[in-house]
């Protein structure tokens, strides 16, 4: 159960981010177009279509780790590539992908994506004529340093609830759904309620 509860949402989370994405980036497809930079634009409704499809067959195939991994992979890539083309206009496009992909896997490999893709827009992008490099480092670094702080706060506390899950029976699985700060108050019994359940 407890897995299925793991599954449905993390496959919300994978449904949630992309449509967010999607409606964010959208207009910009539009916005290029009508403007003549067609090589943006085509770059942006790629990354539209892969996201859409990615989510897709999740949906069918319940791979949702395995979508997530390559989706983390993807657009990261296509920031890059993005920066890349038309440079300073989507810098800013850097951040949110970057904090996305802790969403989308796990801490360590959401960090090492992101030092990975810091390494190609440095070594690719032209964009540090007018933006310092050190701030870039800096800022990303503390992102991605916060980001990953989070996420792994989120990995124990999800584990914690699975070891609660397990050893007391009493628990059903939609304990998932239940704020922590109501578990840790939940009252036990006193030695009287524990004397009249014997009687």
């Amino acid at each position: 159960m407890i897995n299925q509860l793991q599954e449905k949402y993390q496959l919300s989370l994978l449904l949630l981010l992309s449509s967010v994405a999607v409606m964010g980036v959208f207009p910009f497809v539009v916005i290029r177009y009508l403007s003549g930079n067609y090589i943006a634009a085509i770059i942006d409704i790629t990354l539209i279509i892969g996201m859409i499809s990615f989510v897709a067959y999740a949906h069918y195939s319940k791979k949702i780790r395995l979508v997530s991994a390559i989706l983390a992979v993807f657009i990261n890539t296509g920031v890059v590539v993005i920066v890349v083309a038309n440079g300073i206009g989507s810098f800013l496009w850097i951040y949110p992908v970057f904090a996305s992909t802790f969403i989308l896997v796990k801490p360590i490999e959401a960090f090492l994506i992101n030092v990975v893709a810091s390494i190609a827009l440095v070594a690719l992008a032209n964009i540090f004529d007018v933006i310092s490099l050190f701030s870039f480092v800096i800022t990303i670094l503390m992102m991605s340093m916060s980001a990953f702080v989070y996420a792994l706060h989120g990995v124990k506390q999800f584990r914690l609830l699975e070891t609660l899950n397990s050893v007391d029976p009493r628990s059903p699985a939609h304990l998932i759904a239940v704020p922590w700060a109501q578990i840790w108050r939940r009252p036990y019994p006193t030695q009287n309620a524990m004397a009249l359940n014997t009687c």
